[in-house]
């Protein structure tokens, strides 16, 4: 386990923050994932996209009728490998 970084370290912090803030405001391409999702797969895969976790959230508590998956169903299943 890491318990200390060096100032070196340290100083590069500020320039990977600002990268993956940089990724992560960018909007995903939706064509490019389903495409890459028919690859791993070598076929058609139902794809759902939120515009938000919490609208993810929303999705599945709907979808689900606000139950909790167990890990073998199904629906768990195919929620999970889409994650």
């Amino acid at each position: 386990m890491i318990t200390k970084i060096t100032k070196e370290q340290q100083a590069k912090i500020p320039k990977y923050v600002k990268k993956w803030i940089d990724l992560a405001s960018q909007p995903i391409d939706r064509d490019k994932s389903k495409s890459v999702i028919k690859t791993v797969y070598n076929e058609d895969k139902t794809v759902i996209f939120g515009e938000s976790l919490e609208n993810i959230i929303n999705l599945i508590l709907f979808v689900t009728n606000g139950k909790k998956l167990e890990q073998d169903s199904h629906l768990y299943s195919q929620l999970y490998s889409q994650l």
